[in-house]
Order: C-alpha cells, then sequence, then structure tokens
C-alpha cells in the first residue's frame, strides 16, 4: 500500500515538471520500495548517511548525518530499529518502535561515542518488552529536544533496561534534555545502574515524567523544565537541582553522594538523603524526612514532614521546617544555626531539637538566625524544646545569636532536660532567648544539673527590654542593630510580638547599668533590670558608660577607638552629653565630624548640650578632649552649637586644645539660664578654646554661660591663647556677645587672640563680662608676631578687663608688635599693660599703636569715670544706653561697675562741657566736664551724682528763744510763736533753691505783727542753697513735733536797733535722707524788729 502510494507520487511529480518545461531536470528524494523498510527518511543520501538492512530491520544512522526519520504508517508500530553509529543528528517525526529482545535489539541504539541531537516532532514511541527502549550506553552522548505539550516521545524499557539510558548494572552515557514532553519507563526510567564513567543525565527544560531517574553513580542535574516520577531519583555520585519544578514520588537517594539543591521546587513522597550531604541553597524542598551525614540549608525553603537526623546541620539562611514523628525528634542531629529561620516540633515525648524520646539532646550551636524549637508531649512524657527526649540531659547548647524561642513539653525545659531529666550545660553570650525554662526537667520542681553561664565560668541572668516609640507602643518584629555591651551577640536578633528582647547578661551588668538597643537604626535608651522599658534614643549619651570616644556626624554617630562611618547609627537630632566626674573624670572624647551643621543661626538649630561633662586626657598627646573638625575643604568644617548646663570640664593633652575650634570649624556657645559653666583646658601649644599647636583658631561666638578658657604650658614651648590661636596660629573669628568669659593665655601668647606669634585675628565684644589674661597681648597679638595683619578689636558692650604680660598691651600688640585697629562703642574696658607697653597700643619696642576710634572714625580717649561720690560699693549695672552730649550712642549692653564703681568709657573729645548721664536702678547720674585735649595718652576723671532729691518740711511751729544779741531794754520776749510756711519744695540739684517764709504766728506782746524773719538778701524768703559737692537723696519729712533748736528773744518794750542775724539749724530728727550725706543744714536769717 504504502509502495503503491509512492509510485503514484512519483508519476504525477513527473508530469508536472514535464510540464513545466523540457528542460528541467527532475530527481528523486524518496526511496524505492523496501529501501529503509518501515520508515521514511528525509534528509541525507541512502548508503552515506544512512542505511537499513532489510534482513535485520535496522536503519543504521552513519556519522555526520541530519535526518528527519518516521514511520511510513505512523499509526501502526513496526519491529524495524535505530541505530546511531557516529555523530548525528536526527529529527523523529511520528515514529513508532516496538521491539523484543536484549540491549543489542533496542528500539533506538546509540552506539558508544556516538552523540545524537535527537529533535522530537509529533508524537514518537520507543518500546523495548525485554531490553532498552531508547539506549544510551557509557561513551554516547544524546540531546532531546522539543517543544513541550506538542512534540513527544515515550520510551519503554523491558525487565533488564532503561527506558532511555542503560538498564540493570551497566553505566549509561550522558542524556541531556532541553525540551519537549519525554516519557520514560523502565527498570530505570532515565539512566542507568552501573557504577564507572562519567554518567550523566542532565534535563534543562520540557515535561518529563519517569518511573526514576538516575541510579549507580549516575550524576543528575535538573535546571529547568517539570521533572515527575512514580519513584526515585537516585546517585551515590551528584545531584543537583537548580531551577524547574520536581515531584519525585517517592525518594532523592543520594546514597554516599551528594544532592544540592540550588533552586526550583522539589516535592518527594518519602525522604531526601542517604549517608552522604545534603545541601539546600534555594528554591522549595517539601520532603517527609531528610537523612544525611552532612545537611546544609543555607537559602530556600524547607520543611521536613516528619523530621531531620543524621550527622550534622548546618544553617545559615533560608527557612527550615522540620516536625518530628511520634517520639522522634523534629531534628535530630548535632546542629549549628547561623541565619535563616528554622522551626522545629518535637513528635511526642522527644525534643523539637535534640534527643529522641529516652535520647540526650545533641550538640547545638545558635550564633544567627531564627529558631522556634518545641518539645512533644505524650501520655504525659515529654521533650524539652532544644535538648533531651524524654527523662534524658540537654546535652551542650551554646547560643551567641538570632532570635530563640524555646518552648518545652510538660515538665520538660525549654532548653535542657526532657521531663524528669537533667539539665543541658548552656552557654549564652549573646541573642534573645526566650525560654519555658532552662536547666532540667520535671514535674516537681526539676531534675536539676546542667549550667547556665557565659562560656567563661561567670553565671548570667535573664534581663528583659521591652522596646517603646515615643508613643508607648512596641516596636515588634524589628531588628536590632547594636547594643551597648558589645561583648554581647546581636546578629540577627529581632524584638518578638511584643517588642521584647529577652538577653542574658553576666551578673556583673547590675541592674541600673544604662544601655542602648539601636532597632532600625533609631536608638532606644533605658537602664539594666528585670523587665525594663527601652524609650526612642533622644540624644543622651552618658561618656562614662560604653565603650571608647564618641564621633558625631550630620546625620548619626558612633562609639568606639576611631571613626568608622560603617559602625554610624542613624540619628539627625540634639544631643546631652553627660559623664565624668570632679572625683573620676572619663577618658571618653567627642569629635564632631567635618560635615555636622548645627545651623546655629537658620531658625532649625540642632544642639549639642554638655550637662555635667567631665573629660580629662591631658596625659595623652596631641588627645583632644572635645574637638570641632575643619573638614577637608573650604566651607566644610563643622558648625556647632553648643549648649551648658551645669558645670563642665574638658581638659585636653600637650599640643590640643581644650575646646578644639580649628580654623574652618566653628562653635556657637551659650546658656540659658545663664549658669551653665565650661571649663577648657589646652597644654602646651594650643589653646584652651580654638586651634592647637601650629594652628590658627575657628569661629568663636559666645552668647552666654560662664566660660574659662586656659591655655597651660609643661614643656616651656611658645603657648596658646585662652580664645584663639595654638602656637604660631592667629586667633581666628571670636564674638562675645555675653555670658561671662574668662581666658587666660600662656607662654607669650594673648588671652584673647593670637597663640604666641600669632596674629590677633578679628574679635569682637558686644556684651557681657569678658576678663582677658595675656602672656602676650591680654586681647590682640601673641609676642614676637612679625607680619604686618595685626588683627582688629571692635568692642560695643560688655564689661572688658584685658591685662597684657609683662612686656605687652592690655589690648593690641604683644612683646615687640605693634598695635591692633580698635573700635570702642560701647563698654567698660579697663586696659592695662605691661612695662613699656600701651594699655591699647602696641607692646614694648612696638613701632606704632594702631588706631583707637568709634564708629565715626574720631579717635577716642578714656574717660574714667566714679558712679556716686566716694563710688559705689558694689558692681552695678548700667541699664540704659549711657547719654553722651545729649546722644545716646554709646553702647552699655552688659556694663557693671568696676574697681569700687568706675567706669572705663572711651569716648571722643568735645570742648563745650557736655553733660554724661548714667542711669541705674532708675536713678541718673551725670556731670558736666570739659574734654579737649589731643593727646592719646590723656586720660579725663569725673564723679557722677545722682540729684539731691530732698524734700523738706519746715515745722508748723517756731519758738525762738535765747538770741544770740540783745539791746537795753525792758523785757523779754519769751516763747515768740512763729508761723513757717513752705513756699517753695523742689528737688536740690547744683544750683538749685529752697524757699520758706516765716511770719508772726500771735498776738502777744502787742498787736498786729511783732517779727518778721526775712532772708538775707532783706526778702520775705528764707534761702538756702546746695552747693555743688553736696550730695544726698531724701524722703518726705514728717512734719509734727518738729522743733528748731534755738529760740530768740529781745529786751521788753526795747526796740533792736539794726536787723540782727542768727543761726537756725534743722538737725538731723528733722532731716530724713538717705545716701552718703551726713551734714547740718545751715540758715543765717535777720531778725528785723517791724516796730
Amino acid at each position: 500500500m504504502k509502495a503503491k502510494l509512492k509510485d503514484k507520487r512519483l508519476l504525477l511529480t513527473a508530469v508536472f515538471f514535464c510540464a513545466l518545461a523540457a528542460m528541467f531536470l527532475w530527481s528523486t528524494e524518496v526511496k524505492a520500495a523496501g529501501e529503509t523498510g518501515d520508515f521514511t527518511v528525509t534528509g541525507g543520501t541512502l548508503g552515506t548517511d544512512y542505511s537499513y538492512d532489510s534482513t535485520s530491520g535496522v536503519l543504521t544512522v552513519n556519522g555526520g548525518a541530519n535526518l528527519t526519520i518516521k514511520n511510513t504508517n505512523p499509526g501502526t508500530a513496526t519491529g524495524n530499529r535505530i541505530v546511531v553509529a557516529g555523530n548525528a543528528s536526527i529529527t523523529l517525526s511520528g515514529v513508532n518502535i516496538e521491539v523484543s529482545g536484549g540491549s543489542s535489539s533496542c528500539a533506538f541504539n546509540i552506539q558508544t561515542s556516538a552523540s545524537v541531537n535527537l529533535t522530537l516532532s509529533g508524537e514518537n514511541t520507543l518500546k523495548n518488552r525485554y531490553g532498552g527502549g531508547l539506549f544510551v550506553p557509557e561513551g554516547a552522548a544524546l540531546t532531546i529536544g522539543g517543544t513541550a505539550g506538542k512534540d513527544s516521545l515515550t520510551a519503554t524499557s523491558g525487565s533488564v533496561g532503561a527506558g532511555i539510558g542503560f538498564g540493570n548494572y551497566d553505566s549509561c552515557g550522558k542524556i541531556t534534555i532541553t525540551g519537549g514532553s519525554v516519557k520514560a519507563t523502565g527498570v530505570m526510567g532515565i539512566g542507568g545502574w552501573g557504577d564507572k564513567g562519567d554518567q550523566t543525565v542532565e534535563i534543562k527544560g520540557g515535561e518529563v515524567e519517569a518511573n526514576s531517574i538516575g541510579g549507580g553513580s549516575t550524576a543528575v542535574a535538573i535546571s529547568g523544565g517539570t521533572v515527575t516520577t512514580s519513584e526515585n531519583i537516585s546517585s551515590s555520585g551528584l545531584m543537583t537541582i537548580s531551577s524547574g519544578t520536581v515531584k519525585v514520588g517517592k525518594n532523592i537517594n543520594s546514597g554516599t553522594g551528594t544532592v544540592t539543591i540550588t533552586g526550583g521546587t522539589v516535592t518527594t513522597g518519602e525522604n531526601i538523603g542517604g549517608t552522604g550531604s545534603v545541601t539546600v541553597s534555594g528554591g522549595t524542598v517539601d520532603t517527609h524526612n531528610i537523612t544525611a551525614n552532612t545537611l546544609a540549608v543555607t537559602n530556600g525553603k524547607v520543611t521536613a514532614e516528619t523530621g531531620i537526623k543524621g550527622g550534622t546541620l548546618n544553617v545559615s539562611g533560608g527557612t527550615l521546617t522540620a516536625s518530628g514523628e511520634n517520639e522522634k525528634a523534629a531534628i535530630n542531629s548535632d546542629v549549628t544555626i547561623s541565619g535563616g529561620s528554622v522551626t522545629a516540633n518535637g513528635g511526642s515525648t522527644a525534643a523539637g531539637i535534640g534527643g529522641n524520646n529516652g535520647e540526650a539532646g545533641k550538640n547545638v550551636t545558635i550564633s544567627g538566625g531564627m529558631v522556634i524549637a518545641t518539645g512533644g508531649t505524650g501520655n504525659g512524657l515529654s521533650g524539652a524544646g532544644i535538648g533531651g527526649g524524654n527523662k534524658e540531659a540537654g546535652g551542650k547548647v551554646t547560643i551567641s545569636g538570632g532570635k530563640v524561642v524555646a518552648k518545652g513539653g510538660d515538665y520538660a525545659a525549654g532548653i535542657g532536660g526532657g521531663r524528669d531529666g537533667k539539665g543541658a550545660d548552656v552557654i549564652i553570650t549573646g541573642g534573645s532567648v526566650k525560654a519555658s525554662s532552662i536547666g532540667g526537667g520535671g514535674a516537681y520542681g526539676g531534675a536539676g544539673g546542667g549550667s547556665l553561664t557565659d562560656g567563661k565560668g561567670n553565671s548570667v541572668t535573664l534581663k528583659t527590654f521591652t522596646l517603646q516609640d515615643s508613643s508607648g507602643s512596641p516596636v515588634t518584629d524589628t531588628a536590632i542593630d547594636a547594643f551597648t555591651i558589645p561583648t554581647y551577640g546581636i546578629k540577627d536578633v529581632r524584638t518578638d510580638t511584643e517588642g521584647k528582647l529577652y538577653f542574658y547578661l553576666p551578673n556583673s551588668i547590675t541592674d541600673g547599668t544604662p544601655v542602648t538597643v539601636t532597632a532600625d537604626s533609631t536608638g532606644y535608651e533605658g537602664s539594666v533590670s528585670g523587665s525594663a522599658t527601652l524609650k526612642p534614643f533622644a540624644g543622651d549619651i552618658d561618656l562614662s558608660q560604653g565603650s571608647g570616644n564618641l564621633y558625631i556626624w550630620g546625620d548619626g554617630y558612633m562609639r568606639g577607638g576611631s571613626a568608622d562611618e560603617s559602625a554610624k547609627k542613624t540619628y539627625t537630632g540634639d544631643y546631652t552629653l553627660t559623664g565624668g566626674t570632679a572625683e573620676s573624670a572619663t577618658a571618653n572624647t567627642v569629635t564632631v565630624m567635618g560635615d555636622y551643621n548645627g545651623n546655629p543661626v537658620s531658625g532649625t538649630e540642632k544642639t549639642i548640650t554638655l550637662n555635667g561633662v567631665n573629660i580629662d586626657v591631658n596625659s595623652q598627646s596631641y588627645a583632644c578632649a572635645f574637638s570641632i573638625q575643619a573638614g577637608t575643604g573650604a566651607g566644610t568644617g563643622a558648625d556647632v552649637n553648643l549648649m551648658l548646663s551645669g558645670g563642665n570640664t574638658l581638659k585636653s593633652g600637650s599640643f590640643a586644645a581644650g575646646l578644639g575650634v580649628p580654623e574652618g570649624a566653628s562653635v556657637t556657645i551659650d546658656s540659658v539660664p545663664d549658669t551653665g559653666r565650661l571649663t577648657a583646658t589646652g597644654a602646651d601649644a594650643a589653646a584652651g578654646i580654638g586651634g592647637g599647636n601650629n594652628k590658627a583658631g575657628g569661629t568663636v561666638t559666645i552668647n552666654g554661660g560662664i566660660i574659662d578658657a586656659i591655655a597651660v604650658s609643661r614643656q616651656g614651648t611658645g603657648g596658646g591663647a585662652g580664645i584663639g590661636g595654638g602656637a604660631s596660629g592667629a586667633g581666628g573669628d571670636i564674638t562675645i556677645n555675653g555670658g561671662k568669659v574668662t581666658a587666660a593665655g600662656c607662654n607669650s601668647a594673648a588671652g584673647i587672640g593670637g597663640g604666641y606669634r600669632g596674629a590677633g585675628g578679628a574679635v569682637t565684644i558686644n556684651g557681657g563680662s569678658v576678663v582677658a589674661k595675656g602672656d602676650g597681648a591680654g586681647i590682640g597679638t601673641g609676642d614676637q608676631y612679625t607680619s604686618s595683619d595685626f588683627g582688629t578689636v571692635t568692642i560695643s558692650g560688655g564689661t572688658v578687663t584685658a591685662t597684657g604680660g609683662d612686656s605687652a598691651a592690655g589690648i593690641g600688640g604683644g612683646y615687640q608688635v605693634s598695635g591692633e585697629d580698635v573700635k570702642i562703642t560701647g563698654g567698660s574696658i579697663a586696659a592695662m599693660g605691661g612695662s613699656g607697653a600701651e594699655a591699647i597700643g602696641h607692646g614694648t619696642n612696638g613701632s606704632g599703636s594702631g588706631t583707637l576710634t568709634d564708629g565715626s572714625g574720631n579717635d577716642v580717649y578714656l574717660n574714667t569715670l566714679t558712679v556716686g561720690e566716694g563710688g559705689q560699693s558694689m558692681e552695678i549695672a548700667v541699664e540704659n544706653e549711657v547719654t553722651i552730649d545729649g546722644a545716646t550712642n554709646y553702647g552699655t549692653t552688659d556694663v557693671t561697675t568696676m574697681d569700687g564703681g568706675k567706669l572705663y568709657f572711651y569716648l571722643p573729645n568735645n570742648t563745650t562741657n557736655p553733660e554724661i548721664a548714667v542711669t541705674h536702678d532708675g536713678t541718673t547720674y551725670s556731670r558736666n566736664y570739659q574734654r579737649n585735649s589731643a593727646a592719646r595718652a590723656n586720660t579725663y576723671t569725673a564723679t557722677l551724682l545722682p540729684p539731691p532729691t530732698y524734700t523738706i518740711t519746715i515745722p508748723e511751729k517756731v519758738d525762738f528763744d535765747s538770741p544770740t544779741y540783745q539791746p537795753a531794754g525792758s523785757g523779754q520776749y519769751n516763747d515768740k510763736t512763729f508761723e513757717v510756711i513752705p513756699t517753695t519744695l523742689t528737688n536740690l540739684t547744683d544750683g538749685r533753691g529752697l524757699s520758706v517764709m516765716v511770719k508772726d504766728g500771735g498776738t502777744s506782746p502787742s498787736t498786729g505783727t511783732d517779727y518778721q524773719l526775712t532772708g538775707s538778701d532783706s526778702s520775705d524768703t528764707l534761702n538756702y542753697q546746695v552747693y555743688q559737692g553736696a550730695s544726698a537723696t531724701g524722703s518726705a519729712l514728717d512734719a509734727a513735733g518738729a522743733t528748731l533748736v534755738n529760740k530768740w528773744e529781745k529786751a521788753a518794750g526795747g526796740s533792736l536797733p539794726s536787723a540782727q542775724s542768727g543761726t537756725l539749724r534743722l538737725d538731723q530728727t528733722q532731716i530724713k535722707y538717705s545716701g552718703s550725706y551726713t551734714g547740718t543744714l545751715t540758715f543765717t536769717v535777720n531778725v528785723v524788729d517791724s516796730k
């Protein structure tokens, strides 16, 4: 039938081509009947690329062929066979072979050393009732490809062969499946049972179904596709699964070989393993049981429904879930867990991790990951979470990290013994360990035994920490980044659903010890206790606690021996630093890195507050107690807003400033209230505040606080300024707006300004109390500075005392240095130079005095003003701007009297006898005096007096008696009553008077007016003047009961020939006053007889 059809096609073809053109040649492309048996072959050349033996029914494909083979009648199986003798590419397109025979009569036989690239098209069947279906012996190679679901191959062997490969105890060759739908059934579905050669089965794609795969030492590699077996995938060699879906009906049996799963989805009906090793580094694995000498899980997801047993289990990643069968532990092996997630639920009477029923615990080491271990319970018997099975001891458990939850079965320990079993040797040096109990198991108090230490013989005790956010809510399931106690391991530690951590700390760490836990880059602070609550880190750091120095960046901080950004904890808020006492200073220093910006003038300030800090590193050369870094380029230095609270001391080592503010860095110091104190001491060529040795000072602004900046010398080197530059360093930019500042330089350095041989920089004082004592200038340059940019000093307020060294100016140049440009528009400035040096100007042997002007460029001169006659005994503050020549243009912010009530003002000259007025406590002290000298060295002195604010009441009744002059006459008028009427009562100041009128108040001895007191100017007033120099402040007198001291008389019937003079006094009982005035007011009057 097939031959007839072929003949007909040939005839039709010939007719067709002849009709087209006689010139075309026609050549046949198909065989004649019987040439290839039941096969139709396309491609290649018969006799060259292939041949057919009709006697044996074998189609032989030679090397180099590229053929398509199909059954001439695909619906009918043929007994013809295919043998491939060399490397060839073959497409099976509807081949259907069914034979009976041994390996020599396989349906499709690839001879040794031949390599076949087999492409599937349509449905293909290779069946052998006895031997192999598709025979791939050792040394041969087969690659099968096609489209899954469309192109298929069913290969079936008999009782001694493989569906694809080599059955019985022989080794197969190399089998690779890249596509198509392949079904293989036999003694071995795909593979071979031999143990020699490099036999492999590699499945990269397609749909593969086999009763079994592998066998013997066949290496099995699955990297794609879908693989299904009804029985096993086995090999004593190497099995690798990296992708695809693998469904195994029974076991993945490795024997002594190795199973490596790096990806894909693997499901088995029974077990995985053998006596070799199993490694899972990816994918999903679901099996009943895993047995291996070594099992490693590094990634992926593994489920062992009936447990894990064997030599060792190492888990470093992924997820492992295991459950124990009845009386079996979920994990019954020595275990090392360094990462990943492990959940182990023991079978009844067995441990979660450890011993089976009646079996002691194993060696369990946990350094990371998450572990949940639960012991089983059955019939009143139970196993530990981690440790022994029922009635057995707990083995050895070492935990240095991770999150561990261990719960024993009834009466069994969480970690330790099963019921009635002795405890484990438990070592905990890290991790969060929540155990129902640790020790022995037992129904009545436990079986005892075991130990709980840190591995060094020190007992450890559970301390629970609950992390809460700022609202008080628990911080749940959050990774821990850092813990204050560095020896305690925190790898993979996380809070639980209640925000809790369960740390076992050595008993040497007592309750009350400050701790910080950092979680998700947020610090939580509190103190150690049995159950402590930790709140979010708010920038509070005790420098005396924890390990090492403090390093602060713009976005975080860290503690340690050196700056390490990789260890930085994220934080961008304010800091409050404490630590160290006067008796026990801390040696932990503070360094603010160059990227820190406190924005001290932006309105969004962030601050670093020193609250009782005492840092002392004076024994360590170049060690700076508090260093503000300059950065690595222009504008990159740190800018710190430093607040003071309580007393603070910074004492640095040789060549380092107490508070290091080098050129490029800046600090603003303040205190609210203004009682915070800072004592900063630099040593040996370094400033108290500012630059270290050979370093200029940066930008220093002081708004408040009590600041003592001291430079000391222990080695005799050139010194540093109190505030400013180190030796050979300029002073930088220094501004004082308030506070109480004392600055002392040493060894030829300024109090404020340049170090030895350093320029003064720019010093501005707008307020505050400033005492600057230099060994160079008080304020200005150091000694022997040789350049010409000496510096500037601008003072607009404050109370300033500047004292130069032995040969240096109070303000200006050090020894051999000229004066600076000094501008004074306010303040009280007491400047004192050394021998041969000016108060303000040059040092000894300096070449010029510099300038000394006001804000308008006018020269100014010292005016020493004493407030109040004799001066005030206490410092008094000047409340308002001083009025000078009628203008309020001299600054008095924070100006107080000094040296017994004195003010030292620098004022321009004025030749018009101007008034200077100063107000304190509502009282104005004033003086008019001339300032007209043009000599810079000239000074003026004046006393400013308050107005003498008398309010004097003359008594209503005045008795005159015992006159100082008595003419001849017939009697005396005794007890003559006069009425004194005040007519003018005014405050008495220079040149202002008090007027009263005295008139007759009675009728005896005769009618009318008998006597009249008149002033010395013969008017009807009694005048008295307070002369220049008198000073008093009085209050109103009592009018009642006061009398004049003297009484006046005259002879009876006589007359006074002329006006008589007498003295009328008011004593202290009649004049109430305050102030310094103690004299007696004297009135001189004339008595005239009106008759």
